[in-house]
């Protein structure tokens, strides 16, 4: 049997018809995440059939299409979950609990998984109170001032 051409909205390809189980893959998809596994890998596939599986793009079709169905703060913690998992284990190295562990892999992947190696401003660079920068200006002075201090003192010597 020939299927028609695809036209956007049919139906021939969606994997998951019932919300029973899109829900039931989203929960497999949240775990997997909490895992610290990537959503690219994901794979969900019900009782071993084929047209009972799909990817993570088709649960992600699928919170697009049906937005009443899934909750997005599970898939957050689902993240930091994930990301706390990795954040244990490079702890675990950092502090030798896990001596096995490769440093040189662990910076890889947590450079590669959670772009470590850009830096995005943190929430906490815009938000510190105000009397906490000034406190911690009295407490300890700004690099540059140190640098300044530091050169009068020297050049004070020379003299």
């Amino acid at each position: 049997m020939q299927h028609p051409p695809f036209q956007k909205g049919n139906k021939h390809a969606e994997r998951l018809k019932t919300k029973e189980l899109r829900q039931e893959a989203y929960g497999a998809y949240c775990a997997w995440i909490a895992k610290g596994k990537v959503a690219r890998s994901f794979v969900f596939i019900k009782d071993g059939e084929a047209g009972l599986s799909c990817v993570a793009d088709t649960i992600e079709e699928y919170m697009e299409k049906y937005p009443d169905e899934f909750d997005p703060v599970l898939k957050q913690i689902a993240h930091a979950k994930g990301y706390a998992y990795w954040e244990q284990v490079v702890d675990d190295s950092a502090i030798g609990t896990n001596k096995d562990a490769s440093t040189a892999s662990l910076n890889l992947l947590m450079r590669n998984k959670f772009r470590w190696d850009l830096r995005e401003p943190s929430y906490y660079d815009n938000h510190a109170p105000k009397e906490f920068d000034n406190t911690l200006e009295i407490v300890k002075p700004s690099h540059t001032q140190h640098l300044k201090n530091h050169k009068e003192s020297h050049a004070t010597r020379l003299d």
